[in-house]
């Protein structure tokens, strides 16, 4: 595969293809390893794929559960990256896409029906959802196999934030999309899509929304500050040229 002249952003694209068209050999993994694994920063939404079908199809290689590790240990720091494109569909049949989660700071959970104390994470849930209504975001994945135990659970717990759930259970394409290695799991974005927290537990959301929240009003406060003493300075310079003409004039 030839690289030589081509731009990073390139080099990444073939050696992606070149993985997919070549994905039992031992160079696909040599591939992966270099522009992938290796990169200074992890792209999840491009690397994670690659790992889940490099697995599927190589599920004894010894230098590929080596590299499976390396990957979840690098993964541990997601700080800083971007939310993995999307387009999913709810339990409500609407469409959620990633634009959607921009503009305020987002919660994303990873649970299921199956998983220990799942009540209590949804009742959590649904009671934060209520305490930050008008300032955060919440996406919820379910990670069960069928919808019907997802409104099992919700027919207790209502959740007004869109529910995901597209029954592959930990075959899930949106386990590997954000880098899931346990459930249940929550992150944290920033209003930007910028990944702020993983593995936050359900006990210290409350405290690290609180804190978020805090900061996105000081901000607000701040700018609002700035903008009433810029429009105070346009109506002092107002009254001053209209004086100012008023006197030539006389």
């Amino acid at each position: 595969i030839a690289m030589e002249g081509k731009s990073e952003e390139e080099q990444s694209l073939a050696a992606q293809q070149f993985i997919y068209d070549n994905v039992t050999t031992q160079a696909a993994i040599v591939l992966f390893r270099r522009y992938f694994v290796q990169q200074k920063d992890i792209v999840v939404a491009e690397t994670m794929p690659l790992l889940d079908t490099l697995t599927k199809v190589m599920p004894d290689n010894v230098a590929l559960r080596g590299l499976s590790q390396l990957v979840q240990l690098r993964m541990q720091t997601l700080e800083g990256q971007s939310i993995p494109n999307m387009e999913e569909v709810t339990m409500a049949g609407d469409t959620v896409r990633t634009e959607q989660f921009l503009g305020k700071p987002t919660v994303f959970t990873f649970w299921a029906s199956w998983a220990k104390d799942h009540r209590t994470f949804v009742r959590t849930m649904s009671q934060l959802e209520r305490d930050f209504a008008d300032k955060v975001n919440f996406l919820h994945v379910s990670l069960d196999a069928s919808r019907k135990n997802v409104r099992s659970v919700l027919r207790y717990d209502t959740l007004t934030a869109p529910v995901v759930c597209d029954q592959e259970a930990l075959s899930s394409p949106l386990m590997s999309a954000f880098g899931i290695n346990q459930v249940p799991q929550i992150l944290i974005a920033d209003k930007d899509g910028k990944f702020l927290k993983k593995d936050v537990s359900v006990h210290q959301l409350k405290d690290e929304l609180t804190s978020l929240s805090s900061i996105v009003n000081s901000l607000f406060t701040s700018l609002f500050s700035n903008i009433f003493l810029f429009s105070s300075l346009l109506i002092v310079s107002s009254m001053f040229l209209i004086s100012f003409s008023n006197s030539s004039n006389e």
